[in-house]
C-alpha cells in the first residue's frame, strides 16, 4: 500500500526554506504542490515530516512577525514625517504671527 503521505501547508515565503530543509534532512520523497494562497508540501510519513512541520509553522510565524514589524515601522515613519511637517508649519505661524505683531505694534517713543 502506497504511503499516503503528509500533508503541510507554508506560505510562498516558507516554501525555499522548506525544500533546503529537505535536502538538509535527505528527504528525498517529497512533492510541492501550489495551491490557492500559499503551497502544500506532500511528504513521506516519517519523523522528518513531523519536524518539517514544526519548521514550516515556526517560519510562517516568523514570516508573519516580520511583516507585521515592517508594516509598523512603516507607520512609525510615517506618523514621525507628518509630526515634523506639523511642527515645521507650526514653526512657520509663529514666525508669521510674531512678524505680524512687530509690524502692528506702535513704534518706541523717542527719548
Amino acid at each position: 500500500m502506497a504511503d499516503p503521505g503528509h500533508h503541510i501547508e507554508a506560505s510562498t515565503q516558507t516554501a525555499e526554506m522548506v525544500q533546503a530543509l529537505c535536502v538538509r534532512l535527505d528527504v528525498a520523497e517529497y512533492r510541492l504542490e501550489a495551491q490557492a494562497g500559499g503551497n502544500v508540501f506532500v511528504l513521506p510519513l516519517t519523523g522528518a515530516a513531523h519536524l518539517l512541520e514544526r519548521f514550516a509553522a515556526t517560519a510562517d510565524a516568523l514570516v508573519r512577525e516580520q511583516q507585521a514589524r515592517t508594516k509598523a515601522e512603516s507607520a512609525i515613519t510615517r506618523y514621525e514625517a507628518r509630526a515634523k511637517t506639523v511642527a515645521e508649519q507650526n514653526e512657520s505661524k509663529l514666525h508669521l504671527a510674531a512678524a505680524k505683531q512687530e509690524k502692528s505694534a506702535p513704534p518706541a517713543a523717542a527719548q
